[in-house]
């Protein structure tokens, strides 16, 4: 059984083989808590605060110089070198805040660093994902990041997406959205032939099973030959079509550059 126990330079969380004594263990924490608590409250919040998200199964593990324990928010920090890691992801950063809503069940990690990063690792997928940025929460499935965000993902034909923003928004489900705002936001793509294509905009939303790109806001595309201009640009990563859908704010502008010699 996991429980938690102090030591000099913190909480930590150690295996015990056998039974837990809960009076022992409401006897040495009583000056930290409530006497009025009782022990099967006691056992329920100790895995509340050590339980991440329901859909993984596998060995968690979180680590860090020290650690608080905030009973009365049902949150559990981690300071200094933290690392958080299950399944085939790996949270890092200065500060890792470790929390679980009581009435919705909803279980949060909020990590802050100079960067904090997320990196996902899906190799059913052949999907490689690295997220930095100052602020990321991770939710169930949906990662929130603000703060110099830079995520660069790997795919299946070794094709490398870079974007670099002010927030992101991402659903680790099976379609993979993404939505990030800058002012502006940067994008490079480099193709399996190591062919590429950049631009700027306001804001973007990727699918990626349907590998379409929304660049919404002051487009800027740059290409080996060509800089285009548009209120709205759908490039499909797949197909390498670039669409320019009609707006009432502008027209597209295209210029075009003279090839070296």
């Amino acid at each position: 059984m996991r429980i938690l126990e102090p030591s000099p330079k913190g909480w930590m969380l150690v295996l015990k083989k056998n039974k837990l004594n809960c009076r022992g263990l409401l006897k040495q924490w009583k000056p930290l808590m409530n006497s009025n608590l009782k022990c099967n409250s006691l056992l329920g919040l100790m895995m509340l605060l050590v339980t991440l998200p329901a859909h993984s199964q596998e060995t968690r593990k979180i680590t860090g110089d020290s650690s608080s324990w905030d009973i009365a928010n049902n949150q559990m920090k981690y300071f200094g070198n933290a690392v958080l890691t299950f399944q085939n992801l790996t949270l890092k950063g200065d500060q890792l805040i470790a929390m679980r809503d009581p009435q919705s069940k909803r279980e949060t990690i909020i990590v802050n660093g100079q960067p904090a990063s997320f990196e996902d690792t899906n190799q059913a997928q052949q999907l490689s994902t690295n997220l930095q940025a100052l602020n990321i929460e991770y939710q169930s499935e949906t990662i929130l990041a603000s703060q110099n965000v830079h995520i660069k993902q790997v795919n299946e034909r070794q094709e490398t997406i870079d974007i670099k923003g002010d927030k992101l928004s991402w659903k680790q489900s099976t379609d993979f959205s993404l939505s990030v705002s800058g002012s502006p936001l940067e994008v490079a793509i480099m193709q399996a032939d190591k062919s590429s294509i950049s631009a700027k905009a306001n804001q973007l939303i990727y699918n990626k099973q349907s590998e379409l790109f929304e660049l919404i806001g002051d487009v800027i595309v740059n290409s080996e030959r060509e800089t285009l201009r548009a209120e709205k640009v759908i490039y499909n990563m797949k197909t390498r079509i670039l669409q320019v859908p009609k707006s009432d704010k502008r027209q597209v502008e295209i210029i075009q550059s003279k090839a070296n010699k």
